[in-house]
């Protein structure tokens, strides 16, 4: 991100985006890191005149912009600079004061009288945006082994005793300094603070009767490792649940209206042993998944391979797991994928894992591989949050008989306590859940995308249990080792669901909620319309009593019930397993039902390793009864696993459901609203008459049903119409379905109504007229009473014959994100409109400045294990003056990086920046923050190596360099400029996104200096040639 400080550019302007159709406009809120954003225009730019020295022009940069909640960290943001008017007078000056300095004196104090008449400054407006990465890494395509197979023939696991070894897997965490020293900078918690949700919970009216589990049988036992990762799922006819063991993952497979064991434990690298292309995998390691993908009526086991970085994964080739055969993959990670998990989605299988370098995302090729087809893998790679050496993205599960929208992408999840990460700018009342948008291609992996982070609010929870590495944490009885929290990850699954009325995202994590390593789980549920943003729903926090609970799952049936899983322990009570949950239409934010005991615990683990997760589903037969399995600490002090199932009795009592089209309108008074199709549809067998109503239409409406009442499966149109009466506003209108023994259920319309063609817009910057304005130059307007939209037309021509420049949207303020030509008058204007018309304003002029930009967007991936440079190449003759140089870099812990700028026609090198932030002579590690979005200029508003942002980017706004730029004033433009990144330490990376040279030349002068020096007069006789020739060019008379 770039700021122009100087005052000859629009003040406090900044550019938070470039890309070829969009860009994304805000302004700066000084003395703050964060905000929030104000709009996105789209561009279509159309430019007749390109520079010719700048052949990136048409390529897509690798990083787009995105607005966000407030609250975002780690925020990555395309680059592009403001021309500083003011900075070449004085480098200029350095350069020719032997020569011309009465000449140069007189010039300058007439230059900045003209440039300070043209300046214009601008309201200051809040920022905070997330990024989009362009392009993902893909992987080979891997050919299947199908493994024709009865899984009953297959040996049996011989059962762990007592004196057999046992295998104690390491949590996969990345220590580092620069780890310990973000650690230590982490707020400390606040002295009896209590968690904000903890009253609402204990005052609430709870202990309704408890849902005993409709079955409850043993599942694993102990297999000489731990801990097991317990996981398992349901599908038509079986339940499988799979452990950890001391030779890798086991599993088994269960009738599930009996709970009996029809097959196993088997181990899950059986599977593929000896099988063609399988090398790796046969020898399995750990960390089982497994899923049901209820579209396809297949399943998915999974875990990692003991060497290499393999993902091995076994899809059922049919419907039937025990006897119709498995397609065996395996799969090649660029780093060890720790701990994945997977979602199902209806266009990829999606992982996420902990790596070294960050969380990494991975989407697979689902359709060639329910067809036992070659199957490809792509991936991207996220930036860490500081303070924790593990975590995941969680990828959201998709429950239920209703898919998401066409093209709607998996929402990857991850919570932000920012008093942990981002503890000198954390908001003391919220914390985030934070969400990242993974749009995968696998005919191109180039238009693969990833958006985030997108942080939703939520109340303020505390991560910091026993510290934030510590795994021993949870007391057990008789002063036991304490038990793992997994403080790091929102925990297994994440379950998004699609109903009739929204989309919604569930989950939960542990949080301390009284400041005293007293576990307890947030659990929280998500919701957007009509593919909007994603807001709270609602959220609690539950820790009744002195016990911790933790180690949770979550998940909604298709009732809207939740139901929460999670481990209970105490100094006084073994660890074991229970549930509850809160019925739909229950106060938000409240588990109201009694909780249930699924398994007690009767000893003491003698390891600290517990979970590392659990897992609550839901049977797809029905959508209603949930299936749980965890962990509980028996009495040889080992491991044992329990499976239930349980089921509201409220769900899938017959009911109605309503959606319907045309929620979303525009329209100005007085008019008539596109009809709404009401669709009608029942569940549980409801088969009753449904009636539709207006519960209360806002001053101004009326409206009518084409039929009412009607009876499931039906549809009726919604009439409404706006009289004069309606006044401009966003109007919410219920739709409501009503039926004698069922729930009433609702819809809500939104309709923008205007009632007139918006005013004229004052146009402000540039003002008319105005002389020497950036070739990056920004626009701003005036708002006007109802508008709806804007659109800004720039062109050369006063009659807009063939527009250069022309963007849209609800803002009023634009940056050019592609230079104009400079010394070149140009004229522009703002269109108005809204639903009932539109108007256009007056036309106003500019001249451009002497001033170029020339920039490469490289996209080179940055880590310690080499540097990499990039050139660009420059034609133009003219001397230098002055010199900025603008740099978009995203990576982790940016007091790692260095750059240095080398002009190779003459061997002038600069330094731009050497691993700024926290000096490593105090024994820092650099600035921990993410990411360079700056200038660096000789006049920039502070040293580029004392800067380390809270929030990132870690580096924005025009800075002054480590070596200054003035190294190269009088060199001539002309030749090759390269820049070299370096990565000086190890455990992050990034990329390089985009660096530019923002050059300035010897101006054109006034006509009393072309007769002082013959210098000034060749060089105003050359830009004088260079006008003439581009007009002769446009017109050829």
């Amino acid at each position: 991100m770039l700021k122009c400080h100087s005052p000859f550019c629009s003040k406090s302007k900044w550019l938070t985006g470039i890309t070829n159709s969009k860009i994304r406009i805000e302004k700066s809120d000084p003395g703050r890191g964060r905000g929030l954003g104000v709009g996105t225009i789209s561009s279509s730019l159309s430019r007749k005149l390109q520079s010719p020295s700048d052949p990136s022009s048409e390529r897509r940069p690798r990083w787009e912009s995105q607005p966000t909640p407030p609250g975002g960290s780690n925020g990555t943001l395309a680059v592009a600079s403001c021309a500083s008017s003011h900075s070449r007078s004085i480098s200029w000056a350095a350069y020719f004061l032997n020569l011309l300095a009465p000449v140069a004196l007189v010039y300058f104090a007439i230059s900045a009288l003209a440039l300070a008449a043209s300046a214009q400054p601008a309201p200051a407006q809040k920022l905070s945006s997330s990024r989009v990465l362009i392009g993902a890494e893909a992987m080979p395509a891997v050919e299947p082994a199908f493994v024709d197979i009865d899984i009953r023939n297959l040996a049996i696991r011989r059962a762990w005793s007592p004196g057999d070894g046992i295998k104690m897997i390491p949590k996969r965490f990345y220590l580092s300094g620069k780890l310990v020293d973000s650690q230590s900078r982490a707020k400390a918690p606040i002295a009896g603070k209590v968690d904000p949700l903890l009253e609402a919970q204990a005052e609430a009216t709870v202990g309704k009767l408890e849902v005993p589990p409709l079955l409850n049988f043993s599942g694993g036992l102990f297999t000489g490792a731990a801990p097991p990762d317990t996981v398992g799922d349901v599908g038509i006819q079986y339940y499988i649940q799979s452990t950890n063991s001391s030779g890798g993952s086991v599993f088994s497979v269960y009738d599930k209206e009996t709970g009996v064991l029809v097959a196993g434990p088997l181990n899950m690298d059986a599977l593929s042993a000896g099988s063609p292309g399988i090398v790796n995998c046969s020898i399995g390691r750990g960390d089982p998944i497994v899923l049901y993908d209820h579209l396809a009526s297949r399943w998915l086991l999974s875990e990692f391979s003991d060497a290499g970085n393999k993902l091995c994964i076994y899809i059922s080739a049919t419907a039937d797991p025990i006897a119709g055969g498995w397609f065996a993959y395996e799969f090649s990670a660029p780093q060890f994928p720790d701990y994945p998990k997977y979602g199902v989605w209806p266009d990829a299988y999606y992982i996420g894992t902990n790596e070294g370098s960050g969380p990494g995302l991975y989407a697979l090729d689902r359709t060639s591989m329910l067809l036992g087809q070659a199957a490809t893998m792509q991936r991207f790679g996220t930036s860490r949050l500081n303070g924790f050496g593990f975590q995941i993205l969680n990828p959201s599960d998709l429950d239920g008989p209703t898919p998401p929208p066409a093209n709607t992408p998996n929402f990857f999840v991850r919570h932000n306590d920012d008093e942990t990460h981002n503890s000198q700018a954390n908001d003391p009342l919220n914390d985030f859940i934070e969400i990242f948008e993974f749009r995968v291609d696998f005919a191109n992996s180039a238009n693969s995308s990833l958006t985030g982070p997108i942080s939703v609010p939520i109340s303020d929870f505390d991560s910091n249990l026993c510290g934030l590495s510590s795994f021993s944490c949870i007391p057990q009885p008789n002063a036991g080792i304490p038990l793992d929290p997994l403080r790091e990850v929102v925990m297994w699954r994440v379950q998004y669901r699609n109903t009739s009325a929204y989309e919604s995202l569930v989950g939960s994590h542990v949080t301390d909620v009284d400041n005293t390593d007293h576990a307890g789980v947030r659990w929280w549920e998500l919701r957007r319309n009509n593919g909007g943003p994603w807001s709270l729903a609602q959220e609690g926090t539950y820790a009744p009593d002195a016990h911790s609970r933790w180690m949770s799952s979550a998940a909604t049936d298709q009732s809207g019930n939740l139901a929460l899983g999670y481990s209970t322990g105490s100094a006084s009570l073994s660890a074991g397993i229970r549930y509850n949950g809160r019925l739909q239409g229950d106060p938000p934010g409240i588990l109201s039902l009694g909780e249930t005991v699924l398994s007690l615990g009767t000893g003491v683990q003698s390891n600290e390793r517990w979970g590392d997760y659990s897992a609550l589903v839901v049977d797809p037969v029905d959508d209603c009864t949930f299936w749980y399995t965890n962990e509980y600490a028996p009495a040889n002090g080992t491991w044992a696993t329990q499976i239930g199932k349980f089921k509201f009795d409220s769900c899938g009592t017959p009911g109605i459901n309503v959606s319907a089209t045309n929620l979303s309108q525009k329209i100005c008074s007085p008019s008539a609203l596109k009809a709404i199709t009401v669709s009608v549809t029942s569940s549980g067998g409801f088969t009753g008459a449904t009636a539709l109503s207006f519960p209360s239409l806002p001053p101004g409406f009326s409206g009518s049903f084409s039929a009412t009442p009607v009876t499931p499966t039906a549809q009726s149109t919604a009439i409404l119409t706006a009289d004069a009466n309606a006044f401009f506003n966003t109007h919410q209108i219920e739709i409501l379905a009503t039926a004698t023994g069922a729930e009433n259920k609702s819809l809500l319309a939104d309709v923008k109504v205007y009632s007139l063609v918006p005013p004229v817009p004052d146009l402000q910057i540039p003002g008319d007229g105005s002389v020497n304005v950036s070739t990056l130059a920004p626009f701003s307007w005036t708002h006007t009473y109802q508008a709806e939209n804007y659109t800004l037309e720039v062109d050369d021509d006063p009659t807009f014959s063939s527009i250069d420049l022309l963007a849209s949207g609800p803002g009023v303020t634009h940056i050019a994100t592609t230079p104009f030509q400079s010394l070149t008058t140009y004229y522009w204007r703002v269109r108005t409109s809204n639903a009932c018309g539109e108007v256009l304003s007056p036309v106003h002029s500019f001249t451009t400045a002497g001033t170029n930009l020339f920039c490469s967007s490289p996209n080179l991936p940055l880590s310690s294990t080499s540097p990499v440079s990039d050139s660009i190449n420059i034609t133009q003759l003219e001397a230098l003056t002055d010199l900025s140089v603008s740099l978009d870099i995203a990576h982790s812990w940016v007091g790692d990086v260095r750059t240095t700028l080398t002009h190779v026609d003459t061997g002038t090198s600069a330094v731009l920046i050497d691993r700024p932030g926290f000096s490593t002579a105090t024994g820092g590690f650099g600035c921990s923050t993410n990411d360079i979005n700056a200038t660096l200029s000789d006049l920039g508003s502070g040293a580029a190596e004392n800067q380390c942002s809270p929030t990132a980017p870690a580096l924005m706004g025009t800075l002054t360099p480590n070596n200054p730029l003035s190294a190269f004033a009088g060199e001539s433009l002309a030749g090759t400029w390269t820049i070299l990144a370096e990565d000086l330490a190890g455990g992050d990376s990034g990329t390089f996104n985009q660096w530019c040279l923002v050059p300035t030349q010897l101006p054109e002068p006034t006509s009393f200096i072309l007769l002082s020096t013959g210098i000034l007069f060749m060089s105003g006789e050359q830009a004088l040639r260079r006008r003439r020739r581009r007009k002769s060019a446009a017109d050829p008379r």
